[in-house]
């Protein structure tokens, strides 16, 4: 059944597994949403190595990965019985060991010296499959899976003297790899955990040094993960999926100078994200994602609530090789996702944030009661000084909750400006429930924002801008906001005149909460019309 090309015609084993390994492609596909548990060291590509997993149906895999894609020899068991041997490629399975020879029940020496019996599954007189193993002195030594000299997949070795358990619990090509319990002669239980390349996983934090190359001590069960300052500076991306027990992630300054990839999916338990200076500066595909293709429930960050950005970190490549158009604002290739985070509650950045991307892309899941979330959605967004600069599209959704919007020196509100022309970022519902927004000085003062509108945002309560705001707006609309209470422009904002026959003035109307409008000196001054009124057209 050896051939380069792929199986032709399943056989009855493969269909047993066929939902959990064919026509795999990647790591990733490979462990949502069938796969429960995997232990294996990983990289900045994914796992790669020997490794060990188990599946939704109690099959134990003993396989391995090369830059997180399946690649080698796959082992598979379930319970006692063995259910195939197969040889994967590029994730997928291109051969399947012939079982047909397979004996059950046969006695087998295991040396010349006649030392060592085995007593189970044989397969061209090797061990294959479940058995158990005796001393010369018909002393028990192990019970489990073995292929050839090798203890696979799970089993249970004795010490001969006592005929107590020496280890119970995972194998993976003759080490102890997986979950298990290592007890001394006595039966005293010694050690308990997670057990890789035949050594006890002793700490859950991980710390990446200063200017590393590489992120060298992953593993897949790591709880905390600290990468230093000015590392992996030549490395293309950062793929951090299925880490089980990942809680936090904190990337120092000018890290992956050089990445066009970041993905961070399928992490159940992560909280927060930190992101130093300058980290991430030249990126092209930026994926924070929860929900999987395979499920309609969004399981991959159900915890993810906090994500602080140093000045100048994830930005998309400017370069003019990702330019879609030669005038502004460019429509980078570059695409950034943020998508079904229910408990995001905090986005905070430090300036020049989300900048060079043509699509960007905010999405929140709602609050579900079968997922057991029962946190607030955002609460707020403080990004600052040209965040989302040069942006040609943003798609938010289910932002209803959001309670503070502060957008310092933003070109945010320009950005939308090829979609519409009614406050692009925050009309698109990205603050559709906002309740304040402070406009900084010198913020939105591209000439394609000709017109602002507020109207839509029905929670807004205080709208107010700082110094040189919105050079090029002639039309200022606030329609039917119940609880607007002030509108407040700074000096020097609205400063261009209109066009003959272009509208242009302030309308403030239907707004029965309303107390104050204030304007600064140089504001609005060549407004045609004015129009403020709690109800409508009547006279505040």
């Amino acid at each position: 059944m050896d051939h380069d090309g792929f199986i032709e015609k399943e056989s009855k084993r493969i269909k047993l597994i066929e939902e959990t390994i064919q026509n795999v492609q990647s790591y990733e596909a490979l462990l949502d949403p069938t796969i429960t548990e995997q232990y294996c060291f990983t990289d900045e590509w994914g796992a790669t190595g020997d490794c060990v997993m188990m599946d939704k149906r109690n099959n134990v895999f003993n396989c391995r990965y090369t830059r997180g894609v399946l690649d080698g020899e796959m082992i598979v068991a379930r319970y006692d019985e063995l259910i195939g041997v197969f040889t994967m490629k590029n994730g997928r399975i291109t051969n399947e060991r012939p079982l047909s020879e397979l004996k059950r029940n046969r006695m087998l020496d295991l040396d010349a010296n006649n030392e060592i019996c085995w007593e189970g599954d044989v397969l061209e007189d090797k061990p294959f499959g479940w058995g158990e193993a005796f001393d010369a002195k018909n002393r028990l030594l192990y019970v489990g899976f073995r292929i050839g000299d090798q203890n696979v997949c799970y089993g249970t070795t004795y010490y001969p003297d006592t005929g107590t358990i020496a280890y119970l619990g995972n194998w993976c090509r003759g080490k102890r790899w997986g979950f298990g319990h290592c007890y001394d002669s006595s039966g005293t239980l010694r050690e308990e955990g997670i057990w890789m390349n035949d050594a006890l996983v002793k700490s859950t934090c991980v710390r990446i040094d200063d200017s590393s190359l590489r992120l060298c001590g992953l593993h897949s069960v790591i709880a905390s993960l600290a990468i230093g300052d000015g590392c992996c500076e030549r490395s293309a991306e950062l793929c951090l999926r299925h880490y089980q027990h990942l809680q936090s992630l904190s990337i120092g300054r000018g890290s992956f100078a050089q990445a066009h990839t970041l993905v961070l999916q399928y992490l159940p338990a992560l909280e927060s994200v930190v992101v130093g200076e300058d980290t991430f500066a030249c990126l092209e595909n930026c994926v924070f994602e929860s929900e999987s293709a395979n499920t309609p429930l969004p399981l991959g960050l159900p915890r993810f609530s906090t994500l602080r950005l140093g000045r100048g970190a994830l930005r998309g490549n400017g370069t003019v090789s990702q330019q879609q158009s030669s005038v502004p604002p460019f429509n980078y290739k570059n695409t950034l996702l943020l998508c079904d985070l229910p408990v995001l509650r905090s986005l905070e950045g430090a300036g020049m944030n989300f900048v060079f991307f043509g699509m960007v892309v905010f999405e929140r899941a709602a609050n579900r009661a079968d997922l057991g979330v029962g946190v607030p959605a955002v609460q707020t967004v403080r990004l600052g000084d040209d965040a989302f600069q040069y942006v040609f599209r943003f798609q938010a959704v289910e932002a209803s909750r959001l309670q503070e919007c502060v957008l310092v020196r933003a070109q945010f509100l320009y950005l939308f400006v090829k979609d519409s022309l009614a406050l692009p970022a925050l009309q698109a519902s990205l603050a559709a429930g906002v309740e304040c927004v402070r406009v900084a000085d010198f913020s939105g003062n591209a000439p394609e924002l000709r017109a602002l509108d507020l109207s839509g945002l029905e929670r807004l309560q205080t709208f107010a801008t700082g110094l040189w705001c919105f050079h090029a707006v002639r039309a200022l609309t606030a329609r039917g906001l119940p609880r607007l209470h002030e509108l407040r422009l700074g000096r020097n904002n609205c400063v261009e005149r209109a066009a003959p026959k272009e509208a242009s003035g302030l309308w403030v109307e239907a707004c029965p909460a309303l107390e104050a409008v204030t304007m600064g000196a140089g504001s609005a001054g060549w407004f045609q019309e004015c129009v403020l009124a709690r109800g409508e057209r009547e006279e505040v």
